[in-house]
Protein backbone atom coordinates (compact mmCIF):
# COMPACT_ATOMS: atom_id res chain seq x y z
CA UNK A 1 0.00 0.00 0.00
CA UNK A 2 1.73 3.43 -0.70
CA UNK A 3 1.76 6.37 1.69
CA UNK A 4 -0.78 8.53 0.71
CA UNK A 5 -3.32 5.42 0.25
CA UNK A 6 -2.19 4.68 4.17
CA UNK A 7 -3.11 8.41 5.21
CA UNK A 8 -6.36 8.06 3.71
CA UNK A 9 -7.54 5.33 6.77
CA UNK A 10 -6.33 8.62 9.40
CA UNK A 11 -8.79 11.43 7.82
CA UNK A 12 -11.27 11.51 10.77
CA UNK A 13 -15.16 12.01 11.28
CA UNK A 14 -16.77 14.92 9.65
CA UNK A 15 -18.51 17.26 12.51
CA UNK A 16 -22.02 17.98 11.84
CA UNK A 17 -22.67 19.86 15.07
CA UNK A 18 -22.90 23.55 15.19
CA UNK A 19 -19.60 25.10 16.31
CA UNK A 20 -19.44 27.05 19.91
CA UNK A 21 -17.33 29.64 18.41
CA UNK A 22 -17.18 32.68 15.54
CA UNK A 23 -14.41 33.54 13.38
CA UNK A 24 -14.18 36.41 11.66
CA UNK A 25 -11.42 36.89 9.05
CA UNK A 26 -11.08 40.52 6.76
CA UNK A 27 -8.96 40.22 3.61
CA UNK A 28 -7.83 43.74 2.02
CA UNK A 29 -7.93 43.15 -1.95
CA UNK A 30 -5.19 45.86 -3.25
CA UNK A 31 -6.21 48.45 -5.76
CA UNK A 32 -4.27 48.19 -9.59
CA UNK A 33 -3.10 51.73 -8.39
CA UNK A 34 -2.07 49.82 -5.04
CA UNK A 35 -0.35 47.54 -7.10
CA UNK A 36 0.99 49.86 -9.51
CA UNK A 37 2.77 51.75 -6.14
CA UNK A 38 4.14 49.26 -4.54
CA UNK A 39 5.86 47.73 -8.00
CA UNK A 40 7.16 51.17 -8.41
CA UNK A 41 8.40 51.37 -5.38
CA UNK A 42 10.14 48.09 -5.55
CA UNK A 43 11.75 48.36 -8.79
CA UNK A 44 12.89 52.33 -7.77
CA UNK A 45 14.72 50.46 -4.76
CA UNK A 46 16.43 48.00 -7.11
CA UNK A 47 17.81 50.80 -9.26
CA UNK A 48 19.33 52.59 -6.08
CA UNK A 49 20.81 49.35 -5.27
CA UNK A 50 22.07 48.63 -8.48
CA UNK A 51 23.73 52.60 -8.92
CA UNK A 52 26.31 51.67 -6.12
CA UNK A 53 26.47 48.21 -7.34
CA UNK A 54 30.36 47.47 -8.34
CA UNK A 55 31.09 47.97 -11.95
CA UNK A 56 32.89 45.02 -14.55
CA UNK A 57 35.98 45.92 -16.33
CA UNK A 58 33.61 46.98 -19.42
CA UNK A 59 31.91 49.53 -17.18
CA UNK A 60 28.39 47.19 -16.75
CA UNK A 61 26.26 46.20 -13.91
CA UNK A 62 25.09 42.95 -12.73
CA UNK A 63 21.77 43.07 -14.97
CA UNK A 64 23.33 44.37 -18.15
CA UNK A 65 25.82 41.31 -17.83
CA UNK A 66 22.72 39.34 -17.32
CA UNK A 67 21.10 40.97 -20.30
CA UNK A 68 24.48 40.72 -22.50
CA UNK A 69 23.97 36.81 -22.09
CA UNK A 70 20.52 36.68 -23.05
CA UNK A 71 21.64 38.75 -26.42
CA UNK A 72 21.94 36.24 -29.03
CA UNK A 73 18.01 35.50 -27.95
CA UNK A 74 17.10 38.48 -29.26
CA UNK A 75 16.25 40.28 -32.48
CA UNK A 76 18.08 43.75 -33.54
CA UNK A 77 14.74 45.58 -33.87
CA UNK A 78 13.22 43.71 -31.28
CA UNK A 79 10.95 45.76 -29.04
CA UNK A 80 8.96 43.29 -27.18
CA UNK A 81 10.69 41.36 -23.93
CA UNK A 82 9.92 39.64 -21.41
CA UNK A 83 8.49 41.53 -18.15
CA UNK A 84 11.08 39.83 -15.72
CA UNK A 85 13.59 42.17 -17.25
CA UNK A 86 11.35 45.07 -15.40
CA UNK A 87 10.37 43.73 -12.45
CA UNK A 88 12.92 41.41 -11.71
CA UNK A 89 16.22 43.44 -12.69
CA UNK A 90 14.58 47.04 -13.09
CA UNK A 91 15.64 47.22 -16.95
CA UNK A 92 12.57 48.97 -18.34
CA UNK A 93 14.00 49.03 -21.85
CA UNK A 94 16.06 46.27 -22.76
CA UNK A 95 16.81 47.46 -26.58
CA UNK A 96 18.25 50.51 -25.25
CA UNK A 97 20.71 48.47 -22.79
CA UNK A 98 21.17 45.83 -25.79
CA UNK A 99 22.46 49.28 -28.17
CA UNK A 100 24.89 49.99 -25.51
CA UNK A 101 26.12 46.83 -25.58
CA UNK A 102 27.02 47.08 -29.12
CA UNK A 103 28.64 50.54 -29.02
CA UNK A 104 30.79 48.60 -26.08
CA UNK A 105 31.66 46.14 -28.88
CA UNK A 106 29.95 43.86 -26.54
CA UNK A 107 27.70 42.31 -29.22
CA UNK A 108 26.95 43.00 -32.72
CA UNK A 109 24.63 41.75 -35.19
CA UNK A 110 24.86 38.25 -37.00
CA UNK A 111 25.69 37.21 -40.24
CA UNK A 112 22.97 35.90 -43.17
CA UNK A 113 24.46 32.76 -42.36
CA UNK A 114 24.47 32.83 -38.91
CA UNK A 115 20.83 33.98 -38.96
CA UNK A 116 19.16 31.12 -40.90
CA UNK A 117 17.66 29.66 -38.07
CA UNK A 118 15.54 31.98 -38.14
CA UNK A 119 13.98 30.99 -41.55
CA UNK A 120 11.43 28.43 -41.22
CA UNK A 121 11.34 24.53 -43.11
CA UNK A 122 9.86 26.00 -46.02
CA UNK A 123 12.13 29.03 -46.18
CA UNK A 124 15.14 27.47 -46.28
CA UNK A 125 13.35 25.01 -48.75
CA UNK A 126 12.73 28.05 -51.11
CA UNK A 127 15.65 29.01 -50.72
CA UNK A 128 17.80 25.67 -52.00
CA UNK A 129 15.11 25.39 -54.55
CA UNK A 130 15.65 28.57 -55.86
CA UNK A 131 19.50 27.57 -57.04
CA UNK A 132 18.10 23.94 -58.34
CA UNK A 133 19.42 22.38 -54.98
CA UNK A 134 18.22 19.59 -53.36
CA UNK A 135 15.51 19.81 -50.44
CA UNK A 136 15.10 16.93 -48.55
CA UNK A 137 16.40 16.30 -45.15
CA UNK A 138 16.09 17.74 -41.67
CA UNK A 139 16.52 21.50 -40.67
CA UNK A 140 20.19 21.28 -39.36
CA UNK A 141 20.94 19.46 -42.70
CA UNK A 142 19.04 22.11 -44.68
CA UNK A 143 20.83 25.30 -42.72
CA UNK A 144 24.17 23.68 -43.66
CA UNK A 145 23.21 23.02 -46.95
CA UNK A 146 22.50 26.55 -47.68
CA UNK A 147 25.49 27.92 -46.36
CA UNK A 148 28.01 25.63 -47.99
CA UNK A 149 26.08 25.92 -51.45
CA UNK A 150 24.25 29.38 -51.85
CA UNK A 151 26.14 32.36 -52.77
CA UNK A 152 26.51 34.66 -49.59
CA UNK A 153 24.78 37.56 -51.55
CA UNK A 154 21.18 35.35 -51.65
CA UNK A 155 21.75 34.37 -47.75
CA UNK A 156 21.72 37.72 -47.42
CA UNK A 157 18.36 38.28 -49.35
CA UNK A 158 16.72 35.40 -47.61
CA UNK A 159 17.65 35.65 -43.93
CA UNK A 160 16.13 39.01 -43.21
CA UNK A 161 15.81 39.17 -39.40
CA UNK A 162 18.78 38.64 -37.62
CA UNK A 163 19.79 38.43 -34.28
CA UNK A 164 22.52 39.77 -31.52
CA UNK A 165 25.89 38.17 -31.19
CA UNK A 166 28.88 38.09 -28.81
CA UNK A 167 31.97 39.28 -30.09
CA UNK A 168 34.83 38.00 -28.65
CA UNK A 169 35.15 40.61 -25.82
CA UNK A 170 31.46 40.04 -24.89
CA UNK A 171 31.35 36.01 -24.39
CA UNK A 172 34.83 36.54 -22.02
CA UNK A 173 32.36 39.82 -20.05
CA UNK A 174 30.35 36.94 -19.54
CA UNK A 175 32.95 34.63 -18.55
CA UNK A 176 34.85 36.95 -16.11
CA UNK A 177 31.55 37.29 -14.33
CA UNK A 178 30.08 33.71 -14.45
CA UNK A 179 28.41 34.64 -10.96
CA UNK A 180 25.69 36.20 -12.59
CA UNK A 181 24.31 34.08 -14.79
CA UNK A 182 24.55 31.43 -12.75
CA UNK A 183 22.38 32.86 -10.21
CA UNK A 184 20.26 33.77 -12.16
CA UNK A 185 19.82 30.20 -13.42
CA UNK A 186 20.05 28.80 -9.62
CA UNK A 187 18.05 31.41 -7.01
CA UNK A 188 19.40 30.02 -3.61
CA UNK A 189 17.27 33.23 -2.11
CA UNK A 190 20.94 35.41 -2.35
CA UNK A 191 20.82 38.49 -4.49
CA UNK A 192 22.93 39.12 -6.88
CA UNK A 193 23.72 42.83 -6.10
CA UNK A 194 25.08 41.38 -2.58
CA UNK A 195 27.61 38.88 -3.75
CA UNK A 196 28.72 41.74 -6.11
CA UNK A 197 29.03 43.99 -3.22
CA UNK A 198 31.06 41.25 -1.58
CA UNK A 199 33.30 40.45 -4.51
CA UNK A 200 33.60 44.35 -5.28
CA UNK A 201 35.23 45.16 -1.78
CA UNK A 202 37.60 41.65 -1.82
CA UNK A 203 37.85 40.39 -5.35
CA UNK A 204 39.96 37.57 -4.50
CA UNK A 205 37.25 35.89 -2.79
CA UNK A 206 35.47 32.75 -4.98
CA UNK A 207 31.81 33.79 -5.71
CA UNK A 208 30.67 30.75 -4.37
CA UNK A 209 32.40 30.98 -1.31
CA UNK A 210 30.31 34.47 -1.27
CA UNK A 211 26.90 32.84 -1.09
CA UNK A 212 27.44 29.96 1.02
CA UNK A 213 29.03 32.67 3.38
CA UNK A 214 25.99 34.83 3.06
CA UNK A 215 23.52 31.72 3.46
CA UNK A 216 25.43 31.15 6.89
CA UNK A 217 25.36 34.42 7.91
CA UNK A 218 21.53 34.69 7.28
CA UNK A 219 21.24 31.27 9.05
CA UNK A 220 22.82 32.32 12.13
CA UNK A 221 20.95 35.75 12.12
CA UNK A 222 17.65 33.38 12.56
CA UNK A 223 18.82 32.16 15.75
CA UNK A 224 16.95 34.77 17.20
CA UNK A 225 13.74 33.45 16.26
CA UNK A 226 14.41 29.92 17.30
CA UNK A 227 14.90 31.13 20.56
CA UNK A 228 11.67 32.09 21.00
CA UNK A 229 10.34 29.05 19.29
CA UNK A 230 9.84 30.12 15.68
CA UNK A 231 11.51 27.78 13.22
CA UNK A 232 10.04 28.38 10.45
CA UNK A 233 12.59 30.75 9.27
CA UNK A 234 15.84 28.67 9.49
CA UNK A 235 14.51 25.76 8.01
CA UNK A 236 13.75 28.01 4.84
CA UNK A 237 17.06 29.11 4.61
CA UNK A 238 18.59 25.56 5.79
CA UNK A 239 16.65 24.33 2.47
CA UNK A 240 18.11 26.86 0.68
CA UNK A 241 21.48 25.67 1.92
CA UNK A 242 20.50 22.05 0.40
CA UNK A 243 19.85 23.49 -3.05
CA UNK A 244 23.58 24.96 -2.80
CA UNK A 245 25.39 21.89 -1.99
CA UNK A 246 23.63 19.85 -3.97
CA UNK A 247 24.40 21.75 -6.98
CA UNK A 248 27.61 21.77 -6.25
CA UNK A 249 27.97 18.08 -5.91
CA UNK A 250 28.38 17.83 -1.90
CA UNK A 251 26.00 15.43 -1.50
CA UNK A 252 26.66 14.40 2.01
CA UNK A 253 26.20 17.78 3.51
CA UNK A 254 23.63 18.27 1.65
CA UNK A 255 21.91 14.95 2.66
CA UNK A 256 22.81 16.02 6.73
CA UNK A 257 21.78 19.40 6.18
CA UNK A 258 18.39 18.45 5.27
CA UNK A 259 18.02 15.71 8.02
CA UNK A 260 18.78 18.34 10.18
CA UNK A 261 15.66 20.96 8.48
CA UNK A 262 13.33 17.67 8.70
CA UNK A 263 13.87 17.42 12.47
CA UNK A 264 13.02 20.94 12.99
CA UNK A 265 9.98 20.57 11.19
CA UNK A 266 8.73 17.55 12.72
CA UNK A 267 9.56 18.43 16.55
CA UNK A 268 8.89 22.35 16.38
CA UNK A 269 7.21 23.21 13.02
CA UNK A 270 4.21 20.56 12.67
CA UNK A 271 3.93 19.96 16.63
CA UNK A 272 2.89 23.80 16.66
CA UNK A 273 0.63 23.60 13.52
CA UNK A 274 -0.88 20.68 15.15
CA UNK A 275 -1.84 21.98 18.32
CA UNK A 276 -3.11 25.49 16.80
CA UNK A 277 -5.58 22.83 14.55
CA UNK A 278 -6.77 20.85 17.99
CA UNK A 279 -7.58 23.33 19.39
CA UNK A 280 -9.49 24.85 16.79
CA UNK A 281 -11.14 21.33 16.44
CA UNK A 282 -12.28 21.28 19.53
CA UNK A 283 -13.84 24.48 19.28
CA UNK A 284 -15.65 23.97 16.71
CA UNK A 285 -13.92 26.11 14.02
CA UNK A 286 -11.88 23.29 12.03
CA UNK A 287 -15.53 20.84 10.57
CA UNK A 288 -14.19 18.84 8.06
CA UNK A 289 -11.14 16.59 9.56
CA UNK A 290 -9.81 15.72 13.32
CA UNK A 291 -5.63 16.55 13.11
CA UNK A 292 -3.70 13.90 13.33
CA UNK A 293 0.03 14.23 13.40
CA UNK A 294 0.51 11.92 10.60
CA UNK A 295 -1.12 14.21 8.46
CA UNK A 296 0.27 17.09 9.67
CA UNK A 297 3.82 15.80 9.24
CA UNK A 298 3.48 14.47 5.28
CA UNK A 299 1.37 17.86 4.75
CA UNK A 300 4.40 20.13 5.82
CA UNK A 301 7.63 17.88 4.94
CA UNK A 302 6.36 15.48 1.55
CA UNK A 303 8.52 17.84 -0.51
CA UNK A 304 11.65 17.58 2.14
CA UNK A 305 10.75 13.57 2.18
CA UNK A 306 11.09 13.58 -1.45
CA UNK A 307 14.21 15.08 -1.73
CA UNK A 308 15.79 13.07 0.86
CA UNK A 309 14.81 10.16 -1.07
CA UNK A 310 16.09 11.36 -3.82
CA UNK A 311 19.30 11.99 -2.71
CA UNK A 312 20.13 8.80 -0.69
CA UNK A 313 18.99 7.02 -4.20
CA UNK A 314 21.82 9.23 -6.25
CA UNK A 315 24.33 8.66 -3.28
CA UNK A 316 23.46 4.58 -3.45
CA UNK A 317 24.13 4.59 -6.82
CA UNK A 318 27.77 6.43 -7.08
CA UNK A 319 28.84 4.07 -4.85
CA UNK A 320 28.11 5.31 -1.41
CA UNK A 321 26.04 3.96 1.47
CA UNK A 322 24.34 6.89 3.44
CA UNK A 323 23.78 5.87 7.08
CA UNK A 324 21.17 8.43 8.24
CA UNK A 325 22.02 7.86 12.03
CA UNK A 326 25.34 9.25 11.12
CA UNK A 327 24.00 12.19 9.57
CA UNK A 328 21.98 13.06 12.70
CA UNK A 329 25.33 14.12 14.64
CA UNK A 330 24.78 17.43 14.94
CA UNK A 331 21.09 17.32 15.76
CA UNK A 332 19.97 17.60 19.63
CA UNK A 333 17.67 15.49 20.75
CA UNK A 334 17.56 16.61 24.00
CA UNK A 335 14.11 17.65 24.93
CA UNK A 336 12.89 16.97 21.88
CA UNK A 337 8.85 15.48 21.42
CA UNK A 338 10.87 13.27 19.39
CA UNK A 339 13.71 10.78 20.56
CA UNK A 340 16.51 10.09 18.24
CA UNK A 341 15.56 6.36 17.28
CA UNK A 342 12.68 7.59 16.92
CA UNK A 343 13.44 10.11 14.53
CA UNK A 344 15.39 7.95 12.25
CA UNK A 345 13.10 4.95 12.43
CA UNK A 346 10.71 8.02 10.86
CA UNK A 347 12.86 8.60 8.04
CA UNK A 348 13.77 5.04 7.25
CA UNK A 349 10.52 3.89 7.69
CA UNK A 350 8.83 7.13 5.22
CA UNK A 351 11.37 6.63 2.51
CA UNK A 352 11.27 2.81 2.28
CA UNK A 353 6.94 3.25 2.54
CA UNK A 354 6.67 1.23 5.37
CA UNK A 355 3.55 3.02 6.05
CA UNK A 356 2.17 0.92 9.56
CA UNK A 357 5.90 2.04 10.56
CA UNK A 358 5.76 5.67 9.62
CA UNK A 359 2.38 6.06 11.50
CA UNK A 360 2.83 4.27 14.75
CA UNK A 361 6.12 6.92 15.41
CA UNK A 362 3.81 9.45 14.63
CA UNK A 363 0.74 8.57 16.85
CA UNK A 364 2.79 8.04 20.09
CA UNK A 365 4.09 11.69 19.26
CA UNK A 366 0.42 12.95 18.96
CA UNK A 367 -0.07 11.47 22.42
CA UNK A 368 2.57 13.30 24.17
CA UNK A 369 1.25 15.98 22.46
CA UNK A 370 -2.25 15.79 23.39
Amino acid sequence: MGILSFFRKYTGNRITEKPDAKVTVSFHDYTPEELREQQYADIQEKRELQEKAALSKNGLQPQEILLLSYAPKYYTDQTDFPSFWHYKYAISNPSDVLKKLEKKGLVRQSTAAESLDNLTMQELKNVLSGQGLKVSGKKAELIERVKIEVPESVIEKSAMKKRYALTELGQAEINDNEYVVSMHKNDYGVSVLTINNIIGKNPTIAWKDSIWGELNRELLDTMKYLKDGNASPMVSIMYRQVAFLKDEGRTAEAIETLIDALHKEISIIVPQKFKIDEELFRKGIITTKEPSFVRSVEDRCSFGFSLLNGMLQSANNGGSCVDISERCRRIRFDGAIIAKDEYINLLSARISDDCELFCNICDKVQKRLS
